[in-house]
């Protein structure tokens, strides 16, 4: 099996997951040779050469597995050479700002690429290197999202505001929908920011829908086309309910089935390409949890074969050590003067308790205890110190979170559309295809 059919084997292994490798195939390994393809494009005095654009046609080509035609990369061209010009443009730009990605974040983000794959520290880097490129190929993208990340951060992040209302507005729209399935959305958002590019969008959106039709990886697709802050994250969006999106993708998504993909839907923003990952029921909170409990014991042993006065005595001691602590560290010194049998039972799952204790256990808040129970042997109280688990969450709080962060990330997104839009309506942008 040559490299070309290994790489393409362990992308539909690793189906789900953007492959960031970028495999030449056929492109010469030689670098004088590589330098004899010429120029594709000069970006403000910086060169994009033929061999990064043929390169990353071929990237483009195996994660989304597609066919290693003449045919196939034609159709690539203009797409990917549009992605690089604007890589280019992203790091001129953060390198006029004094911003660059730091060795360490790029590694973190192959680290974490490596991870999603399953691959040891530095399997990724060997990979790409016995398919004869350079490391600096595999970097390139990795720059520069990262660097963009934080260019936008730094020039836009505190200019978006997100008024009350419209927080409330979309909170509404969600309390309607309350009780209605959730959904796990994947997007490819591709903007229309000038009306006389609608027809060329549209074209590009149908094309997408077309190549997903024929097996190409959303997720893949989404990291390369797709214009939403959720692109590398293979455009995952989470689970949603209706009215927390756009009312046409809301319409949209009511009538799909889990697997499905979308015709290209368009809002006032764009076009929509969506993927139906998965759908579930509103999950009842704090249903069936099972929480990690910590639990003091006190115990008074009694003879073998105790007197009424032996049984009235222990009762008595018992029910001043209740009466008197307040917490499990009191209850434990209490014991030690009295000469409990004291017990420290920590971090076990309340299922794993006495059958009897479980329900006793369950009731209780931290720092309370059972009543007084008379054993065979002896009388016990069980004191709750810690409970762990799923913590009754303030929904009203916490949707409102969510509902911001939506809102933010969706105008920070557009904003930097437009931000990269400006950029390159200013550039000197020359194509030599």
């Amino acid at each position: 099996m040559n490299i070309w059919n290994s790489a393409r084997h362990l992308v539909a292994m690793k189906s789900g997951i953007v492959f960031v490798l970028l495999l030449v195939g056929s492109l010469p390994s030689n670098p004088v040779a590589a330098q004899t393809l010429g120029i594709a494009a000069v970006v403000n005095e910086e060169i994009i050469s033929a061999y990064d654009l043929q390169s990353r046609i071929s990237w483009n080509i195996i994660t989304t597995n597609g066919r290693n035609d003449a045919e196939t990369r034609q159709r690539f061209t203009k797409k990917v050479l549009d992605r690089l010009i604007d890589e280019k443009l992203k790091l001129q730009e953060a390198k006029r700002l004094g911003i660059k990605a730091s060795q360490a974040e790029l590694q973190r983000h192959i680290r974490f690429v490596e991870g999603q794959l399953n691959f040891p520290k530095g399997g990724l880097s060997r990979f790409v290197s016995r398919a004869g490129l350079s490391q600096n190929v595999l970097n390139g993208q990795f720059n520069a999202d990262i660097a963009w990340n934080k260019v936008i951060n730094r020039v836009l992040g505190f200019r978006v505001k997100i008024g009350e209302e419209e927080i409330k507005d979309r909170i509404r729209q969600i309390e309607l929908n309350k009780g209605r399935p959730e959904h796990r959305i994947m997007e490819i958002f591709l903007p229309v920011d000038n009306p006389d590019r609608e027809t060329q969008i549209a074209n590009q959106a149908t094309s997408i829908v077309q190549q997903l039709e024929q097996g190409a990886s959303f997720q893949a697709l989404a990291k390369n086309y797709s214009k939403s802050p959720t692109a590398n994250r293979g455009g995952d969006r989470g689970w949603l309910r209706a009215g927390q999106l756009d009312p046409n993708i809301d319409a949209a998504i009511a009538n799909m089935r889990p697997g499905q993909i979308s015709q290209p839907i368009r809002t006032k923003n764009g076009y929509f390409i969506l993927l139906l990952h998965s759908q579930r029921k509103p999950q009842e909170e704090n249903k069936n949890v099972d929480p990690i409990v910590s639990v003091h014991q006190f115990y008074l042993p009694l003879p073998s074969n105790p007197s009424e006065l032996d049984v009235a005595q222990k009762l008595k001691i018992a029910k001043d050590a209740k009466a008197q602590s307040k917490t499990c560290k009191n209850l434990e010194q209490y014991g030690k003067k009295v000469g409990s049998t004291s017990l420290n039972i920590n971090k076990i799952k309340l299922s794993s308790l006495a059958p009897d204790l479980v329900p006793l256990v369950a009731k209780l808040k931290i720092n309370e205890s059972t009543e007084l129970i008379k054993k065979t042997n002896g009388i016990a109280i069980y004191m709750l110190c810690n409970k762990l688990g799923k913590k009754k969450k303030n929904t009203k709080l916490t949707i409102r979170k969510q509902v911001k962060g939506q809102l933010l990330n969706q105008r920070l997104g557009r904003m930097a559309q437009r931000y990269l839009r400006d950029l390159r309506r200013q550039a000197f942008v020359d194509i030599r295809l």
